[in-house]
């Protein structure tokens, strides 16, 4: 990216250490790198588009276990432009949302919705994907959560940018949380995985 665009999209305000989005380290414990890795590779591969599904749930107090990344996404998007697209099926969760990002509202369309139908139809190529929806538990069988995070993914996947970058949420539970046969899904076709804590982040090779 040239110096000049650097300059337009803040994107050495984001990189480097210190800067706003720093703010953040607190809030989100351990998956503040994960998503500042995310949204950095986004920035500098001229990203325009974000996808989650599971849209944030809970008061914006529950950071640490919602991780907040609906009104994280909005925020960002609101100083460096782009879009987000964020789908759940509970529409009690879409209108907590929409409230607590309403200042932020230019930047996201939300969807009430199964989150697969959602993606079978979305229409335009996706540069960040975060799957977060269906909740799984931290031991025991996860087998439902970790099937339907696999059929979000091989849904999206036709439509995720040739520079694309994928983030997973609950990966780091003993039973393997919701990401486990989605990784082994993107180990076969090729893509990388970068980190991996709480969430994983992956991207083409």
């Amino acid at each position: 990216m040239a110096l000049e665009q650097q300059r337009e999209t803040g994107l050495g305000d984001f990189v480097f250490f210190g800067g706003p989005f720093d703010d953040y380290r607190e809030r989100l414990g351990d998956r503040f790198y994960t998503f500042k890795a995310a949204l950095n590779l986004w920035l500098q591969r001229g990203g325009t588009t974000i996808v989650e599904t599971g849209t944030m749930r809970g008061p914006i107090e529950g950071w640490r276990g919602d991780g907040c990344s609906t009104l994280l996404f909005g925020e960002f998007l609101s100083h460096h432009g782009g879009h987000l697209w964020s789908c759940d099926l509970d529409p009690d969760a879409i209108a907590n949302s929409r409230s607590v990002t309403r200042k932020y509202a230019a930047h996201i369309s939300y969807i009430n919705g199964n989150s697969i139908e959602f993606l079978a139809g979305f229409d335009r190529p996706i540069d960040l994907l975060y799957l977060d929806s269906f909740d799984s538990p931290r031991s025991g069988d996860a087998s439902i959560p970790q099937l339907h995070n696999l059929q979000e993914l091989e849904t999206a996947l036709p439509c995720v940018s040739e520079r694309g970058i994928i983030l997973l949420d609950d990966n780091w539970y003993p039973n393997g949380g919701k990401t486990r046969r989605s990784k082994e899904r993107l180990m076969a076709e090729g893509w990388v995985c970068l980190l991996d804590s709480q969430q994983t982040l992956w991207i083409r090779e």
